[in-house]
């Protein structure tokens, strides 16, 4: 079994939303209190860039989370996949498939995402910064909606493993795979990317044998 190791050093403050506790929204943390990002959110954005590099360069179909300008938001997977249950394009290979009508059930795909945790638990710092809602149609801040965000600040480096459960053909393995992982950094992780949160940059390594701890998805 081979595990791609992946680590994420934030290059802006970052936040994943965790537990509303009164105007302040804390950040997601362990059960010791440590920051994490979840496996479930880093698989679902390098689904997505996986997607969005393969619909630019394929033109495949697939889309878990809708495709753009798509006003019902439903998923869209291959063809082949819906009517007789059967693999198309590399995406569905690699992170598997949900239950669909005719696809024979939710199935895991090739790779298991781990939580991502603190590197260095010890030196972890935090921020805070305050905002204020904005009424979208009137183009003005609303009455009493001031609010603050507790972020983990800039430098923090989370880590975490990709265990491959199959073995990778040539262009899973480095086009996609890999692709989507720098990609998914370069996008952000996290709520307020928009405000400058989240920035990332990621390195990889193989890794045989590895034995991961923690949840993953």
């Amino acid at each position: 079994m081979k595990t791609l190791h992946v680590k994420l050093t934030c290059t802006s403050d970052l936040h994943l939303g965790g537990q509303n506790q009164g105007s302040i929204l804390d950040y997601l943390k362990l059960r010791k209190g440590e920051p994490y990002i979840p496996a479930t959110h880093v698989k679902g954005i390098m689904r997505c860039e996986a997607e969005r590099i393969l619909r630019s360069t394929q033109c495949i179909p697939c889309a878990i989370t809708g495709m753009a300008g798509d006003k019902d938001h439903g998923i869209h997977l291959c063809p082949e996949l819906e009517k007789e249950g059967k693999y198309q394009c590399c995406i569905c290979k690699l992170f598997g498939s949900p239950n669909i009508k005719g696809g024979e059930g939710c199935r895991e795909g090739k790779i298991r995402v781990m939580n991502f945790t603190l590197e260095t638990p010890d030196r972890v710092n935090s921020g805070l910064r305050t905002h204020v809602s904005i009424d979208r149609n009137k183009g003005r801040s609303l009455t009493g909606a001031l609010y603050t965000v507790n972020t983990v600040s800039s430098g923090t480096v989370f880590s975490g493993d990709i265990i491959i459960r199959e073995p990778l053909d040539e262009n899973e393995e480095t086009p996609l795979l890999l692709a989507c992982i720098h990609a998914m950094a370069d996008y952000g992780l996290g709520s307020e990317r928009s405000r400058g949160l989240g920035r990332m940059k990621c390195s990889v390594a193989w890794k045989d044998n590895l034995s991961a701890s923690y949840g993953g998805m």
